[in-house]
């Protein structure tokens, strides 16, 4: 499953889309250069090996989603590159 957001940077406001896989979006750092955004965003991962939950198979998920013990987060920064017009 992918989100689409629109992110408006203050200094140069324009909007810059941003799509990225399940994830909650954290923080919106800013712009590293004209063409990348950088973000941090939390991610679901698997206790036991740091598997992240949309990596896995469905199975693996159904027995996540029945105990949420097994599940962890992790923090992650990444860059986005401006998609071109």
């Amino acid at each position: 499953m992918f989100i689409t957001h629109h992110i408006i940077d203050e200094r140069k406001c324009f909007p810059c889309q941003i799509t990225y896989a399940r994830g909650l979006l954290n923080e919106c750092e800013g712009w590293l250069d004209n063409e990348t955004f950088v973000l941090t965003r939390e991610l679901e991962i698997r206790k036991s090996d740091g598997v992240p939950y949309k990596q896995l198979s469905e199975k693996e998920q159904e027995i996540l989603d029945a105990d949420s013990s097994l599940m962890d987060y992790k923090i992650e920064k990444f860059n986005a590159k401006r998609p071109s017009l």
